[in-house]
Order: C-alpha cells, then sequence, then structure tokens
C-alpha cells in the first residue's frame, strides 16, 4: 500500500488525503445502513489528527488486528450492508493505517473494548480486551504521513461537503464535525434544495424505493448540473446510471406530454460498479433499472399533478429553451 498508494487511494494529492477520511466514514454508515448507530463523530485536532467516532455494533474484539492490518478480510458479503456498499474486501481502513504515521484503532462491543496501535502500518502496541461503560462501536483515529502527503493541510470545506452528502444519502443518519450537527430529513430532496434558489422553475420532483432515489428541477440558469451517487459515491464522471437516468426521463415526458424532448438530469442513487477511484459506474445492470424506474416514477407523479399542468409545462418549456439556445450556439 505505501508503495503504491494510488492504487488504493488514486493519489497522493489533496483529494487522496481527503479520501482517507471517507474512507472510514464509509464503514461508520454501513454499520447505519444496516441498523446499528444513527451518529457518527468526526473531530480534527490541532496536530492535524483525525478521529471518527460510530455507535454501530463494535469490530468484534477478536478481529480487531486483523481488519485494520489483513488485506481482503471484508465481512461485508450478505444483506444490506452488501447491497449498497462500496467496499467489500476491507482494504479501506487498511489503507488508512498504512499510510498514516500514526493509526489507532479502538473498538467497543457489549460491555467490552480493545485497541490497537500502529506506525506507518506496523503494529505497535496491542491493547488487551477489558471492560468499558463506552456505548457499542468503533473509533479511529490517524494522522496521515507526512513523508506521503507533504505539508498535508485538511480543508474543512471538502470536508463538510462530504460530510453533507453522507446526510442527504443517509436520511436520518447525523454526523457531528468539531461540534457541528449535520443531518437531513429529506434526502435528496435537500441536496437540491440546497444547491438551487428562488428561482426554481416548478416544485422539486422527488421520488425513491429501495434502491434508487431522485430529486430534479430547473432553475433560471442555463446548461445542465447534476449530482449523481453510486452506493454512497459521487461518481464525478458519472457512468451507466447517469445515461440511464437522462433516458428516463426523456422517455417519461416523452409518453406523458407526446412531445419528442431531451431532459437534463439532477440526480441518482442506485448499486454499481466502480473504477479505482469509484468516480465512474460502469456496470450494466443498472441501465435498464434505472430507466425503467425513472419512466414509471415520473408518468406516475406527471399524472398526479396533471391539474396543476402549468406547472410540468415550465419543465418543458425550460428543455425546449435550452435546446435552441444550444443549436444557435
Amino acid at each position: 500500500v505505501r508503495k503504491r498508494p494510488g492504487m488504493y487511494i488514486g493519489t497522493t494529492s489533496s483529494r487522496g488525503l481527503h479520501h482517507l477520511v471517507y474512507e472510514v466514514v464509509d464503514n461508520s454508515v454501513d454499520e447505519y445502513i444496516m441498523g446499528a448507530g444513527k451518529e457518527i463523530d468526526i473531530s480534527l485536532a490541532e496536530n492535524g489528527t483525525m478521529s471518527i467516532r460510530d455507535y454501530g455494533r463494535g469490530i468484534p474484539l477478536g478481529k480487531v488486528i486483523e481488519c485494520v492490518s489483513k488485506i481482503n478480510t471484508g465481512g461485508k458479503y450478505e444483506g444490506e450492508a452488501f447491497k449498497k456498499s462500496v467496499g467489500l474486501n476491507g482494504v479501506g481502513a487498511k489503507a488508512v493505517n498504512a499510510l498514516s504515521s500514526g493509526f489507532t484503532v479502538r473498538s467497543f462491543r457489549d460491555g467490552r473494548t480493545r485497541g490497537a496501535v500502529y506506525a506507518k502500518g506496523k503494529l505497535t502496541q496491542d491493547e488487551k480486551e477489558k471492560s468499558s461503560d463506552e456505548k457499542n462501536g468503533t473509533l479511529m483515529s490517524f494522522s496521515p504521513d507526512p513523508l506521503l502527503f507533504p505539508k498535508f493541510r485538511w480543508e474543512n470545506e471538502f470536508l463538510e461537503e462530504r460530510i453533507r452528502y453522507y446526510t442527504y444519502l443517509n436520511a436520518g443518519l447525523t454526523l457531528n464535525f468539531n461540534g457541528q450537527k449535520y443531518t437531513s430529513k429529506g434526502g435528496l430532496f435537500d441536496l437540491l434544495t440546497h444547491h438551487t434558489d428562488d428561482t426554481i422553475r416548478y416544485p422539486v420532483i422527488h421520488f425513491k424505493d429501495d434502491d434508487i432515489e431522485v430529486a430534479l428541477t430547473h432553475d433560471g440558469s442555463y446548461g445542465e448540473r447534476y449530482f449523481s451517487f453510486v452506493n454512497g459515491q459521487f461518481t464525478t464522471e458519472g457512468g451507466t446510471h447517469l445515461a440511464a437516468f437522462k433516458e428516463g426521463v426523456a422517455r417519461g415526458c416523452k409518453d406523458f406530454y407526446r412531445k419528442e424532448i431531451d431532459l437534463l438530469m439532477s440526480t441518482s442513487y442506485g448499486p454499481g460498479r466502480y473504477d479505482q477511484r469509484y468516480e465512474v459506474d460502469g456496470q450494466d445492470y443498472p441501465y435498464a433499472y434505472v430507466r425503467w424506474t425513472l419512466n414509471r416514477n415520473l408518468q406516475s407523479y406527471l399524472e398526479l399533478i396533471a391539474a396543476g399542468r402549468v406547472n410540468m409545462d415550465a419543465l418543458i418549456d425550460r428543455v425546449i429553451t435550452v435546446e435552441e439556445a444550444t443549436a444557435a450556439y
């Protein structure tokens, strides 16, 4: 891991530095998905040490060492954690451990606790199991190795944005970052309203089922802006799910209005497979599923608001205006 960090976190630039945090938090979010723990504490010390404490089930005490130091020892091969988890093989925490000058893990489980301390991936202290009054969960603290991340600096803006995404994608989950509380009740509806203003042309269209959640609207600006996620990861370069979203929305409006139109997309969420950097979804399966879900749900939504059709006419007019401007350009 230390010889080729790019294989595990993509880069040792600022983006890779912050990816260390996401790797640990992703594990805590998986606990929430499994119904264990509704809160995650993230704190940044003055010396640059990052700490993440969740209140899930806690790592099995007999597996604490193995889970943070032995590659390919993940346990997410069944249930919801497998279905919607990005990391299955348990590489994340191991990579963070190996790329940190100091790394500490402590698990709290059923009134007992066990911890371990590492330096650059090598075990320096194995704390034996003992009793504890702490709530169940896991605490991980680490300091990025300056030899791999020269003059590293945490950017609170990046961290806060990612923390908000965690709450939008996991409605009901609360993350506390250095005393600030982040939570969302509306999911992607809240994400979209956060990124739009009072110039939106029609009320946000929002629907979800077990495997996909969608929110879309248009505001007064030109061009497209979308946020697509697969299993909680921001797929900045899109993928099959994004293409399916566009086609599904366009088909839904076309079938309802009987007009030949193309639509701009807003956001989507569903199962997938990624490239090494988790930025593009390359799986074929979600395409048909996402397209079908968008078509079905959008038509149902349009039928429900047919009595107030003027609002949805704004959607069609908006698309036509953008297309005419694009053609003229």
